[in-house]
């Protein structure tokens, strides 16, 4: 791994650990689960986890970067995708060069890992457990695809 990317990794995960502590990982989508998802599935995917994030935010009366979400992955772009999604997405190929590397004591990055970054690149705060909220919201009301999982 790269010294840029291994940094990187660092300190997304240290992003993470002091944003999530303690964080259960029962809810979390794990980033090969996701790649099983047909395109459309995915998409859906990242719109059920940004509208928890808002759902988060607002209940916390955190008005400002609820907003900042809302713009963010509100308004389609290029082929129909938000910049937020395009950002998304392409976090999520980073996490997934780390999925190849040997497992750090933080454990693997997940498919929320990608939105945490997402949000922290476009400097949208997340005070206090944010992803402790986020994943008891995503436990509340679980995500269900559409179409069947494709083959490995």
């Amino acid at each position: 791994m790269s010294l840029t990317l291994r940094a990187f990794f660092t300190s997304l995960m240290l992003l993470t650990i002091g944003l999530a502590l303690p964080v259960r990982q029962a809810s979390a989508m794990e980033i090969p689960l996701f790649d099983r998802m047909s395109p459309q599935d995915q998409h859906e995917y990242v719109k059920y986890l940004v509208a928890k994030a808002e759902r988060v935010l607002v209940e916390r009366k955190e008005s400002a970067p609820a907003a900042q979400l809302k713009e963010l992955f509100g308004k389609a772009g290029v082929g129909g995708v938000s910049a937020g999604e395009k950002q998304f997405m392409e976090n999520l190929t980073v996490l997934r060069r780390v999925l190849a590397e040997p497992p750090t004591m933080a454990g693997p990055p997940t498919v929320e890992s990608a939105l945490v970054l997402t949000l922290s690149k476009n400097h949208i705060k997340m005070w206090g457990n944010f992803t402790g909220a986020l994943q008891d919201r995503l436990r509340e009301e679980p995500f269900w695809p559409k179409s069947s999982l494709r083959g490995n």
